[in-house]
């Protein structure tokens, strides 16, 4: 399993979409590589929607819940970071059922 830490050179708070988008090809890269990934969250003090939705969101969609659930590991998030992520999760299982 290969461990990531979000947190960038701009500080503790991960805010747009692309930064999003680049961080999701990186977790994606190494899930096509059959490697598992465990998100690291230490050290992240907040997280935007947008960022959220673009990274997790996207690949929340694309492996399905079970699958993602099964090789990507959120580990360390403080309450903000997981409220947001509960949100991004709860809105793309919403669209799976329309």
């Amino acid at each position: 399993m290969t461990v990531l830490n979000p947190r960038n050179e701009s500080g503790d708070v991960l805010k747009t979409r692309f930064m999003g988008a680049r961080f999701r090809d990186e977790i994606r890269t190494l899930l096509d590589r059959g490697e598992d990934v465990r998100i690291d969250f230490s050290g992240v003090g907040a997280i935007s929607h947008s960022f959220a939705d673009e990274c997790f969101g996207d690949l929340f969609s694309e492996l399905g819940a079970d699958l993602f659930r099964e090789r990507v590991r959120l580990a360390a998030a403080n309450e903000g970071v997981r409220a947001v992520l509960r949100l991004v999760f709860a809105d793309r299982r919403s669209k799976e059922t329309v």
